[in-house]
Order: structure tokens, then C-alpha cells, then sequence
């Protein structure tokens, strides 16, 4: 079968295109030829990111099943190609950009006639009910080869002991922004000498300076090269409870987190919300940290959760071809 993945060409900059890119892989290595086209408005051609290139969208003809991740061509849509809508963002998320009349992402997806695909199990119910049809799931994938224990390592300027990551971006339904303070408490309580390093800061980054807790290490927007980021952190913190692309990417590199609550893929949980229980959540890895591998722990658990094998995904697309 010959697939086609219509998204926005973002190394670096999208978790959703990492994902896109992620599912071509896992597609080629079970025998699939899937393409990759570059569509936001227009189509752009040519461009490289490692092994993946955009292709040309007239690709698509040839192909059994289309992909939308993003947009579709009117004249893509009018070949009548069975088409997969993505579901990559959160239901609340969807809800609010369409609430402020940012993107109409719940009316976009509602007029959609052909099965859906969320990589979250958590999610599938939520857009059940929302879109009143069925919503097939795959397993969330990550690269990993490219985040792994092994190689090179970055160094934090400054540094800190622990060294702490924030690595979430600023979305409409869950920020950073408590754990963030979280962590300062814990700082300030538990390890004066830590630094807490921010990547994928919105540009107000000023507001962020925690001068009470001087615990403020460095601070970036989108940067390249995370994988040496996670693999120098002591651990990482974030609100989110799915496995979203920084829970992926850290723990195949081998990086502990303390999660939001419910979060599966880590023993150490709290609502960020209550910054104190959080600040405690911390605590209680740094100290297990002493007598316990959770670097080991974290990659074998990524190992088994997010490889994203051939026979997975042939059974999801025979599953998928069974409603076409």
C-alpha cells in the first residue's frame, strides 16, 4: 500500500510533525511507502530533515490512503482518496482555539467524512463523544535512536545540582507555568544549589525570573538538539498527564519526570496546581535518585511503551481499511 502524509514541514519546532515523521518511519520499516507532502497554503518541495523530504502533493494519486495532519487541497480532497483525519491536539485545547477564533479545529474535524486517529488512548472517549464517531488509536511514537541514554551531553550554563528541565510548550489548556514555580519552592526548600532550565519559553520570558529563589538557569524558545538536553538533566518536570512528545522524548533519552496527576509513565505525580504537594513530588525523586536507576527505568519503559513496531501498525490500518 502507498500512503500519503499531508502536515507542515517543522523539524524542531512541531511535536505533531516529529510525530508525522516518527509514523513514516514506522510505516517503511513494515514495508508501507509513505510519503511526506509539506501543505499550509501551499506546497513546498524539496525540503530535507535527515532521511524524511517533502514531495511533490501530485504523489498523492498514486496512493491508496491519505493522511491529513493539517490542511488538505481542494484538489487532493477531490480525488475522493480514502483520508485519515490526525487527531493530534488535546480536546480542550481544540476547544478553546476554536472558542477565541484562532483555528475552528472541532467544526474542521466534525465535517470530516472518513475514520479518525488520536495516538492518545486517554483521549479516544473524549473525541467520541465530541465527534460521535469512531476514533481509532494508535501508540504515540518517538525516534529511539535519536533520543537515547548514550552521547553527547550539554553542558548548562549555569549549572546547577540537580539540574531540572522544563520542556513543555505554552498551549491553550496546560502551561508550564506552575511547575515551573514548583520547582523554585523545591529549590528554595531542598536543594539551594539546583537551577531550573526553561526550553520553549514564550518571549515574555522576563516574568520568569524567580529572583526570590535565584534558581533560574538558562532560558531558550525552539532549539535543536533536546536530545542533549534531556540526557545532561537530573530530571525533568512538566503538568502534562498524556505521553506527549516531551514525556516521550525524555524518557527514551533516559530522563526521569515528575509528571501532572494520573499521569501513567512515572511513579512520581501531583496536580501542579498545588505547587507545594509538587515541590514535595520532586523531593521524594531526587532522594530515590540516590539508591535507584530511573534513567534505566525511564528508557526500558519507553522501550516497551512507544516503539512503534510493524506489526502494530498494520494491525491498526487493517483495522482502520475494515471501516473504509
Amino acid at each position: 500500500m502507498r500512503f500519503a502524509h499531508f502536515g507542515k514541514f517543522a523539524p524542531n519546532q512541531s511535536g505533531q510533525y516529529e510525530t508525522v515523521k516518527d509514523l513514516i518511519r514506522a510505516e517503511r520499516d513494515a514495508g508501507y511507502e509513505a510519503h511526506f507532502i509539506d501543505f499550509d497554503g501551499k506546497s513546498n518541495i524539496g525540503l530535507k530533515d535527515d532521511w524524511l523530504e517533502t514531495e511533490n502533493m501530485d504523489v498523492a494519486r498514486d496512493c491508496d490512503l491519505l493522511f491529513r495532519h493539517s490542511l488538505l487541497p481542494k484538489k487532493i480532497q477531490a480525488l475522493g482518496k480514502p483520508t485519515i483525519m490526525t487527531l493530534h491536539g488535546r480536546p480542550e485545547s481544540s476547544f478553546l482555539l476554536e472558542h477565541k477564533k484562532i483555528v475552528p479545529v472541532i467544526s474542521e474535524a466534525r465535517k470530516h467524512k472518513g475514520p479518525f486517529l488520536t495516538f492518545w488512548p486517554e483521549l479516544v472517549w473524549y473525541w467520541e463523544a465530541i465527534l460521535g464517531r469512531k476514533v481509532f488509536y494508535m501508540p504515540a511514537p518517538v525516534d529511539l535512536n535519536k533520543y537515547n541514554p548514550e552521547g553527547k551531553k550539554h553542558k548548562f550554563k549555569p549549572s546547577g545540582k540537580p539540574n531540572i528541565v522544563v520542556m513543555d510548550m505554552w498551549r491553550e489548556d496546560v502551561t508550564p507555568f506552575n511547575v515551573i514555580f514548583a520547582a523554585a519552592r523545591f529549590l528554595e526548600q531542598y536543594a539551594p544549589d539546583g537551577r531550573i532550565h526553561i526550553y520553549g519559553c514564550p518571549e515574555n520570558k522576563a516574568m520568569l525570573n524567580l529572583k526570590r529563589a535565584e534558581a533560574l538557569g538558562e532560558v531558550f524558545g525552539t532549539v535543536k538538539g533536546l536530545e542533549n538536553v534531556y540526557r545532561a538533566a537530573d530530571f525533568m518536570v512538566t503538568p502534562q498527564v498524556i505521553a506527549t512528545r516531551t514525556v516521550r522524548e525524555a524518557m527514551a533519552s533516559g530522563c526521569p519526570f515528575v509528571g501532572g496527576g494520573g499521569n501513567n509513565y512515572t511513579q512520581f505525580k501531583h496536580d501542579p496546581r498545588d505547587i507545594y504537594g509538587y515541590a514535595r513530588e520532586i523531593g521524594q525523586l531526587w532522594e530515590s535518585m540516590q539508591s535507584h536507576d530511573w534513567r534505566r527505568t525511564a528508557r526500558e519503559m519507553a522501550e516497551m511503551d512507544f516503539k512503534l513496531n510493524g506489526e502494530t501498525v498494520r494491525k491498526v490500518l487493517d483495522e482502520i481499511s475494515v471501516s473504509l
